[in-house]
């Protein structure tokens, strides 16, 4: 006959098995939990096209922060935009530069009785306090019927600090357009705190924000893409690249071209990793050469070209 004694300890087995099991369970979640940390979860903005819609993992800035210059919570919802829509009518539709979906705001007033100021944020964790690192993302106009204004711009926000405001993108193409030119904005800080919340709000370049169908200077749509935190190392991007290489497709999944825009003689191609270490380094001469995924493992790095006296430019490459 089984003892009182056996039953408890096969009781106190049992809870110590469970006791462990927990343990194992919370042991996963914190490892998941730092996998995801010193970057943006969802950084391609994927989500459901429509409007007054955010991409998975994002929220709006809402009208209470002291960034945005909404009046309302009606007027700070952004929306998930592509190809399809969110309201093809309108034109809020457009090619996203990576993935099926980008996310479009508004920096728009009706005479001074509203104002929409439609942008996204998202804290991240895991910093390393004095480290710098590089917000990179992609942004472009995006128009529709009554935002007609050609150029304008993305300010980030660290907490309540401005971090920068990105120079102004150009379009000429109509407000129903499906065929954006994407750029490439990235914007550096210092970390101050191992963790920060990160706001994306639109910024017109010009005084007029007003709701118009005829004015090319009202109010402004603008898009932004594939947000990313990178750490920074001595090995910095030139900013200025656009004269003298280009780099296609970037991001890319197989293989990419590296095309100068003069014959180059003598030339190195280094490949860099985010903490300067040399990935491979090639020499080269003509204006093309084609670089295979095979050679490199996924992740971003730097290509560096330089030619007998000087370095000729460092360009940001991503390997999906």
């Amino acid at each position: 006959m089984t003892s009182f004694l056996t039953i408890k300890t096969n009781q106190m087995k049992k809870t110590r098995l469970m006791i462990q099991f927990v343990l194992a369970i919370l042991l996963l979640v914190s490892f998941a939990s730092n996998a995801i940390a010193q970057n943006f979860q969802n950084g391609d903005l994927d989500g459901i096209i429509g409007m007054s819609s955010l991409p998975t993992f994002w929220d709006n800035v809402p009208y209470t922060d002291v960034n945005c210059q909404a009046f309302n919570y009606n007027e700070t919802t952004p929306e998930v935009t592509g190809i399809t829509g969110s309201d093809s009518i309108s034109g809020i539709i457009g090619n996203p530069y990576s993935g099926s979906t980008f996310l479009s705001g508004l920096y728009a007033g009706y005479q001074n009785t509203s104002f929409y100021h439609e942008g996204i944020m998202q804290s991240v964790s895991g910093l390393t306090i004095g480290q710098e690192y590089s917000i990179h993302f992609y942004q472009s106009v995006v128009k529709q019927s009554n935002c007609l204004d050609s150029s304008g711009s993305w300010s980030v926000f660290i907490d309540d600090t401005l971090a920068g405001t990105t120079t102004p993108t150009y379009s000429s193409a109509p407000y129903n357009s499906t065929s954006f030119i994407w750029e490439e904005k990235s914007i550096e800080f210092t970390a101050s705190s191992t963790s920060h919340l990160f706001k994306f709000l639109p910024f017109d370049d010009d005084t007029n924000k007003e709701f118009s169908f005829i004015d090319n200077n009202g109010a402004l749509r603008m898009g932004i893409d594939y947000i990313s935190l990178n750490l920074l190392t001595n090995v910095k991007e030139t900013q200025d690249y656009s004269d003298i290489i280009l780099i296609y497709p970037n991001p890319f999944t197989t293989q990419t071209n590296i095309i100068f825009k003069s014959e180059q003689k003598n030339a190195t191609i280094k490949i860099i990793d985010l903490l300067g270490n040399v990935i491979k380094v090639i020499s080269f001469t003509g204006s093309q050469l084609l670089i295979d995924k095979a050679e490199i493992k996924s992740g971003i790095y730097f290509v560096q070209a330089s030619d007998d006296q000087k370095q000729i430019c460092s360009r940001r490459i991503i390997i999906q």
